[in-house]
């Protein structure tokens, strides 16, 4: 493993850009304040920017271990649950594989690489499907987003169709929100979510929440291209590009969610398209993710003032 600190003021880095557009001062002064920080000399990697702080576990397939803004965490870790922790990137769909994911995928460990502003991952090759998935993680100063790119490669021999997959663990207690799609809302946790100004979303009440243990608590739905966690006062959010219904991989979404039976936390999942790959053949797809602070006197729910800060 590459052993070195790297802290780079992006100013020199976006200097071109910037020195001919008076208009992008503040943008400027925002980034020579806030400069990144690519830190790979422990186990855990870390990249900082601002307000944000990200932790990375490369032993453990570059899994986002911990999301944080202004020191509070997004991100459920195994202490929770050992093995359904942090984020996680799968292939969909689930029918190709089954279950447990690909160890390849989700359990081994990643060969890293960096560069002045981002780290990457790339995992072996899945023993059954033949993919190979690139991780690399980043922020955008002009946004403040924390810029995450999937890359699934091909390694087979045959030409076989295939959606990336995120998965991310948060908190239960709070509100899951996104902007719904076309159609209607599918499995064991649609009944859950309510219908408000185009948002459909689900108040956690772990008093109504009660599912046996054999129970598999999901929703599948078509989005807008977001999705959100609102808990711990912040909003946890997730942009993606859109996609059809028509575009979904066979027997998934691209917006689903999952609550564990045991109440301890639940997954807030994105897809993108699916995609026919030739052998050799990759596809890419970019995940931002934000946290934003709630505003004081904000009232729990959804309604026209949350709608608005959630555009």
């Amino acid at each position: 493993m590459i052993k070195t600190t790297l802290r780079i003021t992006l100013a020199a880095l976006m200097a071109t850009l910037l020195s001919c557009n008076n208009s992008k001062e503040t943008n400027e002064q925002k980034i020579n304040s806030s400069p990144i920080v690519v830190n790979k000399d422990s186990s855990i990697h870390t990249l900082s920017f601002a307000n944000y702080r990200v932790s990375i576990d490369p032993s453990q397939a570059a899994r986002i271990l911990s999301f944080q803004v202004d020191g509070v965490e997004m991100l459920t870790g195994p202490s929770v649950n050992a093995g359904n922790w942090g984020t996680s990137f799968w292939t969909s769909p689930q029918s190709a594989w089954g279950w447990p994911p690909s160890k390849q995928i989700d359990v081994l460990p990643y060969s890293p690489s960096a560069d002045s502003i981002s780290l990457s991952y790339t995992s072996l090759k899945d023993s059954l499907l033949g993919f190979v998935v690139t991780k690399k993680y980043s922020f955008d100063p002009l946004d403040s987003s924390f810029v995450v790119t999937y890359s699934v490669m091909n390694g087979s021999e045959k030409e076989q169709s295939v959606a990336p997959w995120e998965i991310s663990r948060v908190f239960p207690g709070g509100i899951t929100v996104y902007a719904m799609g076309e159609g209607k809302k599918e499995q064991l946790l649609a009944p859950f979510f309510k219908d408000t100004l185009g948002l459909s979303w689900w108040q956690y009440d772990a008093a109504t929440f009660n599912f046996k243990p054999s129970e598999v608590p999901k929703l599948m739905s078509d989005g807008k291209g977001w999705l959100a966690q609102i808990q711990k006062g912040y909003i946890f959010k997730k942009k993606f590009k859109d996609i059809s219904p028509a575009a979904f991989a066979k027997g998934e979404a691209e917006i689903e969610m999952y609550a564990n039976p045991d109440k301890t936390y639940i997954e807030i999942e994105q897809q993108g398209e699916y995609t026919l790959l030739q052998p050799g053949a990759s596809l890419s797809w970019e995940v931002r993710w934000s946290a934003s602070k709630l505003p004081s006197g904000w009232e729990a729910g959804i309604n026209q003032s949350t709608a608005e800060l959630l555009k």
